[in-house]
């Protein structure tokens, strides 16, 4: 059986860039919300130049200058939400350069690209402007360098408050951290919104999810307990948004339900390594880059979408 089947009780009514624009859309609520205008002109410059680099590059290797698929501004709004409101625009032009300089356009099609750009643009910064992309702006204040994310937190033993208010910030976003990776509530609706309308999506999601949250409740980072540890490493970091909009990606078809599942699992264990072990206090560009490069194993071929939103075979989608 294939997975995509299983769209057969779902039926999609949008595009997979359809649906995922629709998302971030809603992400901007929160994201501007607690970042301010420093969020603001990291997203601007990641989009233009997102849109830009893909105009031209495709006008400079096929002559054919279009944006109907949207996967530029897509990959421009995903680089901004891995970022720091606090990074200077040139930090996150350069990601959205690289993102679709690198992880798009040498492959054609958006979704015969072998990695996600939106990881391959964040993962380069990161490694080239740690200090900056780690360094993030107290909510509403704008101002770097005034608290400790959840995921430093986390690397440090340190915990939270689990007061009533101290949970309902942690869930609302209200912490420091990457532009649209705090808001735990958003991304819960993300996961409803999946089932109901891309019921593999939602499959990948969840794998993963379930993952994270066996490793933090198994081996907890912080003193404080079980609850405390589960509660941090689920919101903390991007977690949520890797199991949402990066692990989803459709450049995979899945053999069956079962590999899309483990798919997701295993893109959990390896986050979690990442995050463990890693340098970083968040390493999710480098997870998905990894389950990226280990896809064949779990894969059958090319998800391709056509333009109505169905799922084809790669001679079926049109090039």
């Amino acid at each position: 059986m294939i997975f995509s089947t299983m769209d057969n009780r779902f039926p999609k009514k949008f595009s997979y860039n359809s649906d995922c624009l629709v998302l971030l859309a809603a992400c901007l609520v929160p994201s501007v919300l607690f970042n301010g205008i420093g969020g603001v002109k990291v997203i601007a410059a990641s989009v233009v130049t997102a849109v830009l680099t893909d105009l031209f590059g495709t006008l400079i290797l096929s002559g054919d200058v279009t944006l109907s698929d949207r996967s530029a501004v897509i990959t421009g709004f995903s680089v901004a939400m891995l970022l720091s409101g606090s990074v200077p625009v040139y930090v996150a032009a350069i990601a959205a350069f690289v993102a679709v300089a690198v992880g798009k356009l040498p492959f054609g099609r958006w979704d015969r690209a072998p990695f996600v750009p939106a990881a391959v643009g964040t993962g380069f910064v990161c490694v080239i402007y740690p200090d900056i992309c780690f360094s993030y702006p107290a909510p509403f204040t704008g101002a770097a360098d005034t608290a400790e994310s959840l995921a430093m937190m986390l690397k440090n033993g340190n915990s939270v408050n689990m007061t009533a208010p101290g949970v309902l910030n942690v869930l609302v976003g209200n912490c420091p951290g990457q532009i649209g990776t705090t808001c735990g509530i958003f991304f819960a609706a993300c996961l409803v919104y999946y089932l109901i309308r891309n019921i593999d999506s939602f499959i990948v999601s969840a794998g993963f999810i379930s993952v994270c949250f066996l490793f933090a409740a198994l081996f907890p980072r912080v003193p404080s307990g079980r609850r405390t540890s589960v509660l941090m490493e689920l919101c903390g970091g991007a977690l949520l948004f890797t199991a949402v909009f990066l692990m989803t990606y459709p450049n995979v078809k899945f053999r069956s339900v079962n590999f899309a599942l483990y798919y997701g699992m295993t893109g959990g264990a390896v986050y979690m390594l990442i995050r463990y072990f890693g340098a970083f206090e968040d390493g999710a560009p480098f997870a998905v880059l990894i389950m990226n490069a280990l896809s064949p194993l779990f894969s059958g071929g090319t998800r391709v979408f056509s333009s109505n939103g169905r799922e084809t075979d790669a001679g079926e989608g049109g090039a």
